[in-house]
């Protein structure tokens, strides 16, 4: 079937809007793990952030990919963060796991590695 050129330029906008709200969504969970180390290493933990713990930021966008975070808008009618809600819990778990074990060192405590996933989940879901 033919498209017009109409047709084409609007099927040129749709995915340059889709594109821009992954990289939007990207820029999103970087901040959203940032400030959550930050949070929780510079007020709770008590130390300063170490220099390998930001090498850990893009964790979190390789397991939103993985657990398919920028994929699953092409096959929903409606998009909503409370449907993401159990996939951001198991993010931030994962996430918090390879922290501690990883950089225990510097999240040091119970109460802090528990500030980082709580923190990491909110900051998510916002």
């Amino acid at each position: 079937m033919l498209r017009s050129p109409a047709e084409l330029a609007g099927l040129g906008r749709a995915s340059d809007r889709d594109a821009t709200f992954r990289r939007l969504l990207v820029l999103a969970d970087l901040s959203s793990a940032a400030l959550a180390i930050v949070v929780c290493v510079a007020l709770l933990g008590g130390a300063g952030l170490q220099h390998g713990l930001p090498l850990l930021l893009p964790l979190v966008l390789l397991l939103s990919k993985v657990m398919g975070l920028y994929d699953r808008d092409d096959v929903v009618i409606s998009r909503s963060t409370l449907d993401e809600l159990p996939v951001l819990f198991q993010l931030a778990t994962i996430y918090t796991l390879v922290v501690w074990l990883t950089e225990s060192e510097t999240v040091e405590g119970r109460s802090a590695i528990v500030a980082l996933w709580l923190a990491l989940f909110l900051f998510a879901t916002v």
